[in-house]
């Protein structure tokens, strides 16, 4: 009777450790917290240029973006912004409004994938969340897997979660595909944007890290 008392509490002990250690566990529905300050780990970060030069012959290394204006999320910063678009202040949904030729325009993928934002401040929640690169571009991202063309533009974008990531992709209508997909790395430090531009001969896939920048202070009185 005395073993089988003490076979019970042994089993209820380890039952209660595994309870524990679950409820430690965050839930695996949960969204990773991609929200915050973010700086560009140029060590750690892959180049865009280099990639395209190794990918062979068949490939330009010219053929990037004209003027190499910065762009966001859709890979162009640092990590990309998702959807990346015009400099103009006015996000719309889905991506950021943008020009013929410009941010919205034609080759507007292709100015992303090649000049990541040196900064990225991510604010939002689950359902949308709004990439600013520090130099006025703002990108406003609805989680939703639903496609949203870009006002002003032909740049269509949608972004979705997908195994504790977010991934977005950009597509216009004459131009390559940009699939970024947004990270974090283990311990909440870091997050991790692998931008892939397919639509050439082979798919070129660039990896970005960046950083989580410290709290900003406010001034002493």
């Amino acid at each position: 009777m005395a073993e089988r008392s003490k076979t019970t509490g042994a089993l209820l002990a380890l039952m209660a450790c595994a309870v524990v250690a679950q409820a430690d566990q965050p839930p695996l529905s949960a969204k990773p917290e991609l929200t915050g300050r973010w700086q560009l780990n140029k060590t750690a970060s892959e180049d865009a240029r280099a990639k395209l030069q190794a990918s062979g012959p068949g490939e330009r290394a010219g053929s990037g973006p004209p003027g190499g204006g910065r762009r966001g999320p859709g890979g162009g910063s640092p990590g990309g912004r998702p959807g990346g678009a015009g400099r103009q202040p006015g996000a719309h949904p889905g991506g950021r409004m943008g020009t013929p030729g410009g941010p919205g325009g034609p080759g507007a993928e292709m100015h992303e994938f090649f000049e990541p934002a040196q900064t990225l401040t991510i604010t939002g929640n689950d359902a949308e969340l709004t990439f600013d690169d520090g130099e006025g571009g703002l990108t406003r991202l609805h989680v939703d897997g639903k496609s949203y063309k870009r006002e002003g533009g032909s740049l269509e974008t949608k972004a979705v979660w997908k195994e504790q990531a977010l991934v977005v992709e950009s597509k216009s209508e004459r131009g390559p595909k940009l699939v970024s997909t947004y990270r974090l790395l283990p311990q909440g430090k870091q997050l991790e944007v692998i931008a892939r531009l397919e639509g050439r001969r082979e798919p070129i896939v660039v990896r970005r890290v960046y950083d989580r920048a410290p709290a900003e202070t406010a001034p002493t009185p």
